[in-house]
């Protein structure tokens, strides 16, 4: 009898452990989600500096001006942005992959850092501030946006007791 009392505490000892080990793991992953939240809600604010930036270039472009040194360095900033937000999409599309049921995040992110690549490739190598480029820096803006809607929605689903992937 002892022993069965005993095996049957142990059987409960190690439920609980195992609640408790599935309930840190959804808080992890709720936390991962709000950093990636916060990650991408930067990316879109500096994004937006860029776009405004690369607009003004533009008009200069587009009024039959020339670059001078300023000018020259406001580009060379740009550029430099767009890199940098390229290697953070690669970076955070790298840790969706990790995440279950975020893979398709993952792939869209990875489409806004083609995009963000091609931007700066044709501002870096051509000098294109046109609206080409800037309907593209649009669309990563909006690509963003409804990526840190989407990660709003799934963080909200999860506090509220649904666990799972989302994407």
């Amino acid at each position: 009898q002892h022993q069965e009392d005993a095996e049957r505490a142990l059987e409960r000892a190690i439920e609980e452990l195992r609640a408790r080990e599935e309930e840190l793991a959804a808080q992890q992953r709720r936390e991962m989600l709000l950093q990636i939240q916060q990650a991408l809600k930067e990316m879109l604010a500096e994004q937006e500096g860029h776009t405004r930036e690369t607009e003004a270039l533009g008009r200069i472009l587009l009024d039959g001006g020339e670059f001078g040194r300023a000018e020259e360095v406001r580009k060379a900033a740009v550029v430099a942005g767009e890199e940098g937000l390229v290697l953070h999409a690669e970076r955070i599309a790298a840790r969706l992959e990790e995440e279950e049921g975020a893979p398709v995040y993952a792939g869209i992110l990875r489409g806004v850092r083609d995009d963000l690549q091609f931007v700066r490739e044709r501002v870096a190598g051509h000098d294109d501030m046109g609206p080409s480029v800037q309907r593209l820096q649009h669309r990563v803006e909006r690509r963003l946006r409804q990526l840190i809607e989407a990660f709003e929605r799934e963080t909200e689903r999860r506090q509220q007791g649904g666990g799972g992937g989302g994407g």
